[in-house]
């Protein structure tokens, strides 16, 4: 179930550190157009714009820097509850 929540964000997350939505595509195992979805959803979701896109590539909004901390912690709290119940 976690990994359901948490996916738009490790989508968002895997973006930024590609710097691409195509290589984040490849390396998440989805099209770009399934990343873009789950991008739009997300900045729909939170109601904020988190990248620009131009022809140089992408970078991350204010917003988007102000809200990559919390994400990467939700992310990695997700991984320390799943870790936890499989040892339950």
């Amino acid at each position: 179930m976690t990994k359901l929540i948490t996916f738009q964000y490790k989508v968002f997350l895997t973006v930024v550190e590609c710097g691409s939505f195509t290589k984040a595509g490849e390396k998440l195992g989805l099209t770009q157009s399934g990343v873009s979805h789950n991008i739009a959803k997300l900045e729909s979701e939170l109601g904020v714009v988190l990248l620009r896109r131009n022809r140089n590539g992408l970078s991350l909004t204010d917003a988007g820097e102000r809200v990559m901390p919390h994400i990467r912690q939700i992310i990695h709290h997700a991984s320390l509850l799943e870790q936890e119940a499989a040892l339950i």
